[in-house]
């Protein structure tokens, strides 16, 4: 755990995933980087998850960044006195 955290930091490929897990990351990370993916990636998350996972990977990637902007733009608070429980990450 604590070296996939270390690897997320270092926006690196986090090490150790189960083949499943590297499907999804590799079609999430390659959609975000590339704004689509290749066709070796769609083959690979489409045999482990079909179309419909093929979508809801979508969507749910999507869902996630809308949550993300909107608290972003809308400036929102930690609630409290509470310090923000992660730093920013760098630009």
């Amino acid at each position: 755990m604590q070296a996939s955290i270390g690897d997320a930091r270092r926006r690196g490929r986090p090490a150790g995933m189960q083949e499943d897990e590297a499907a999804v990351y590799d079609f999430c990370s390659e959609m975000f980087r590339e704004r689509k993916v290749s066709d070796a990636t769609y083959k690979r998350a489409l045999d482990k998850f079909g179309e419909r996972g093929i979508i809801d990977l979508i969507a749910m990637s999507g869902y996630y960044v809308l949550v993300s902007m909107t608290l972003n733009v809308d400036r929102t608070p930690v609630p409290g006195d509470a310090k923000p429980p992660l730093r920013p990450l760098p630009r």
